[in-house]
């Protein structure tokens, strides 16, 4: 019964844009699009800017999830037998689950899907996966993603920073931020050390215990390593990045305290204790960037329907 209802539509969903040739039709355009407007509590107020951003945000995830399908294709990684068979009988017990095949018939309504696309997103997963071991396994793959222990060591040279730094507590007693001439003297204050702590005879870890009102130095005085993606959004930590390496940098101004910040190289023993989460990390952004290469050179071409496709009528297009 479920498949008859599924085939009885005889028309077909127009094209909505194509990718490098390969065609995303009304109804696969149509849960990209579902999926951005989750966000959103009334779509139908959104104004035309709101809605030309919330299109373009889909379009990008329709891109980005083609070109990984040619990718595997180009590369013939191809689902197994078992994987097929484990997608459909992931989705037979999905099907059990929500109660039979009219309560997964309310499912994709109610989800902007049809059984065909549906299908398609469960199978994307896998795709993801194999292109992603494929590139990272075959080093003699030009657009391999994988490394060496010396790729790796110069990758974390690179990207990773690690620091110590004085925080002077800019909080009073009560535990209200200082104002007026308490919290003038503190930066004064602030200002005074950090200029001492950049002469060439001042040992910075003595500054530390002396100066120091943060407790994590204290716990750890040996300081941090970070990833530059960890605090590139950082709001003090991120000054680290400015710094040359054993340069030192601040008072700089936060809620709680002035900052002073020194910047060392990544020490090799940290290398060797997280070498598993630094070349996870390493790979997935290499993964990423390799990603936004392919974006950016397809050819991607929208139909008329990509223009007048919208919050109110996409529903209409799910064929």
């Amino acid at each position: 019964m479920l498949c008859l209802l599924l085939l009885s539509g005889c028309v077909a969903s127009p094209v909505v844009v194509t990718i490098n040739g390969d065609k995303i039709d009304g109804s696969e355009f149509a849960y990209y699009l579902n999926y951005e407007l989750l966000s959103y509590e009334n779509p139908e107020e959104l104004t035309k800017e709101q809605m030309d951003k919330i299109k373009e945000n889909a379009l990008e995830s329709a891109v980005s999830n083609t070109i990984v399908l040619q990718k595997c294709k180009e590369y013939n990684l191809e689902l197994t037998d078992e994987e097929e068979a484990e997608v459909k009988a992931l989705r037979d017990e999905f099907i059990e689950d929500l109660g039979g095949s009219a309560k997964y018939l309310e499912f994709l309504n109610e989800s902007a899907l049809n059984d065909r696309v549906y299908k398609k997103t469960q199978e994307q997963g896998y795709y993801h996966n194999k292109l992603l071991a494929y590139l990272t396994e075959n080093t003699d793959q030009p657009e391999s993603i994988g490394f060496t222990d010396e790729s790796l060591r110069q990758f974390f040279a690179e990207n990773y920073v690690k620091i110590k730094y004085i925080c002077m507590t800019n909080v009073g007693e009560d535990g209200l931020q200082l104002s007026g001439t308490e919290y003038d003297e503190q930066l004064n204050l602030a200002r005074i050390v950090a200029e001492g702590s950049r002469e060439p005879e001042k040992d910075f870890d003595l500054l530390i215990e002396k100066y120091n009102d943060d407790y994590r130095m204290r716990i750890y005085p040996d300081g941090f390593v970070y990833s530059k993606l960890e605090i590139q959004d950082e709001d003090v930590f991120c000054h680290a990045l400015e710094l040359e390496e054993n340069e030192i940098g601040g008072p700089y101004a936060s809620t709680d305290g002035f900052y002073i910040i020194k910047r060392y190289p990544a020490d090799a023993g940290y290398f060797d204790k997280n070498h598993e989460e630094i070349l996870n990390e390493a790979t997935d952004l290499k993964y990423e960037l390799l990603l936004e290469e392919w974006k950016a050179s397809a050819v991607v071409k929208v139909s008329d329907v990509y223009n007048n496709i919208n919050a109110s009528n996409y529903r209409e297009y799910i064929k």
